[in-house]
């Protein structure tokens, strides 16, 4: 049901290093298959015809419980499908810069 574009969030894992609840993730490809098992950036393996979503992190910024931002250096993430808890929620995009900071400022390509 996710397509590009699309809001969803996942449970975080308990005593993460950001001491979050959800993590927060942009679909940048819906719902497929893995042609070829693989290792994410996080450690995580993936085996030939798992079920998994494909998205951009979202990394919460400064005090405010409602900003977020994609980051220059984001990896994309790679989500068993099983583990998508809400989604499809709106959360307009606009481009911003932090100067200073590792901010991006221009929407991802994959988006656009």
């Amino acid at each position: 049901m996710l397509e590009v574009g699309d809001n969803f969030i996942i449970n975080a894992e308990e005593g993460n290093d950001e001491d979050a609840s959800f993590w927060l993730i942009m679909c940048i490809k819906p719902l497929h298959k893995v042609k070829a098992p693989f290792i994410d950036n996080w450690g995580n393996s993936y085996e030939e015809g798992d079920d998994v979503v494909k998205g951009l992190y979202y990394q919460k910024w400064g005090n405010s419980d409602n900003s977020y931002f994609f980051f220059k250096d984001s990896c994309k993430v790679y989500v068993y499908s099983h583990l998508v808890k809400a989604m499809t929620f709106l959360m307009p995009l606009r481009n911003h810069k932090v100067i200073g900071n590792d901010v991006i400022y221009e929407l991802p390509k994959e988006i656009l």
